[in-house]
Parts: C-alpha cells; sequence; structure tokens
C-alpha cells in the first residue's frame, strides 16, 4: 500500500470517530466515504454521504464546514504529522444513489 493511501485511510478513520464523538446532534448520520490528501499534505478533500431531506442535508453541509478548523486541532491530537491537512467536506451523493436503487429493485421484486 503507498504512503497516500495510509494516510488517506488514517484520516477517514480518524474524522468519522471525531465527528461521531464530538458533533453528536449537531450534524445528521454522516458517513465518511473516502478522503483525498494533497501530497503536500496541505489539503484533504473529505467526501461524506448522508441519508435524509435537503434541509438536514444544508444543515450538516454549514456544520462540518463550520467545525473543520475544530476536527483539524482534533487530528493533530491523534495523528504524528508533521502538518496536518486543512480539510475540505464534500458532499458525495452515492450512499442515498445506492439506497435508491435497492428500493427501487425491491418494488420490482414485489
Amino acid at each position: 500500500m503507498h504512503r497516500m493511501d495510509r494516510i488517506n485511510r488514517l484520516l477517514r478513520t480518524e474524522i468519522a470517530k471525531i465527528i461521531q464523538e464530538q458533533l453528536t446532534g449537531q450534524v445528521g448520520f454522516v458517513s465518511i466515504t473516502d478522503v483525498t490528501t494533497s501530497k503536500d499534505l496541505a489539503t484533504s478533500k473529505v467526501y461524506y454521504s448522508e441519508i435524509g431531506d435537503d434541509k438536514q442535508k444544508e444543515k450538516t453541509f454549514r456544520k462540518l464546514k463550520q467545525a473543520a478548523g475544530f476536527i483539524k486541532g482534533e487530528l493533530g491530537r491523534v495523528v504524528q504529522f508533521k502538518r496536518v491537512p486543512s480539510l475540505r467536506f464534500i458532499y458525495d451523493p452515492s450512499l442515498e444513489r445506492g439506497a435508491h436503487v435497492v428500493n427501487e429493485l425491491n418494488k420490482l421484486n414485489q
């Protein structure tokens, strides 16, 4: 496994833990689907998914954007990097699309 893959996997795991433990009640049920970090570790794109209505998704996006600095600080406590990357949250609709496809398939089977 390449270095960047290990870094991205570690960041994905730790960001998910921080959101689950520190932001409970402030965001909806969020799943971190992927993280891509620049080679210089300056920035990470954090892809997340959430099932819910558009109003809840917008609220979650605003809260994650607002909490990015806090999450970065918490990451600094648990990862041993020279530089903790800045975080940019990006909504990933793949889980929602998958749930929709499963629902449609279930309807066809009935």
